[in-house]
């Protein structure tokens, strides 16, 4: 026999399973792998989060108060001083305040000023109140204004007369600052 006649028997016999193999695959329907994980999507980021609470807790004097107190159209407010006498515009640490100043503040309705726009405006009155002075480890002098009234005051940090708690919402969402005061008491 010839090369030539061995040649159609040889490609049968290469290629003709691999046409069967081949015809197998495409007969199977083809499915995509699947992977199990999550995407993030970044829209997620501007989404209402959980809020966290943070909570603080300090001990103060029971005459103070954290927020302002409005009656009819006065405001009573606390300012704290450090030991120069300088205003602590945040306070971390009641310790470390040497000095309260109750001011009362209001508008006095009877009296105006032309403001620097023209207009006729009532005038702002800011006076203060009550001063507590921080004298010794466990002594405070109080003074009464417009009276020049002194008293002085001993703390009793043991014992706690009332509790408050402020809640600070984020203006962005997501966390809270809770701050809980424990008012402790002061004998004359």
């Amino acid at each position: 026999m010839k090369i030539t006649e061995f040649l159609p028997l040889i490609c049968f016999v290469v290629f003709c399973p691999t046409l069967s193999y081949a015809q197998d695959t495409k007969d199977k329907e083809e499915k995509p792998p699947v992977f199990n994980y999550v995407i993030d999507d970044p829209m997620d980021k501007f989404q209402p989060q959980k809020d966290t609470v943070i909570t603080y807790h300090y001990t103060v004097p029971e005459f103070y108060f954290a927020t302002p107190r409005k009656e009819k159209d006065t405001t009573f407010e606390f300012f704290c001083y450090d030991a120069r006498d300088s205003v602590m515009p945040v306070v971390n640490d009641f310790d470390s305040v040497f000095y309260y100043s109750l001011y009362k503040s209001y508008t006095d309705s009877a009296h105006t000023y032309i403001d620097s726009a023209g207009k006729e405006q009532f005038i702002p009155v800011a006076s203060i109140m009550k001063r507590y002075d921080r004298i010794g480890k466990k002594k405070w002098m109080t003074i009464e204004y417009p009276g020049n009234k002194y008293g002085e005051l001993k703390e009793k940090r043991d014992i706690i007369v009332a509790r408050d708690t402020v809640i600070i919402p984020n203006a962005n969402g997501g966390n809270i600052c809770q701050k809980i005061y424990s008012y402790y008491q002061l004998l004359k």
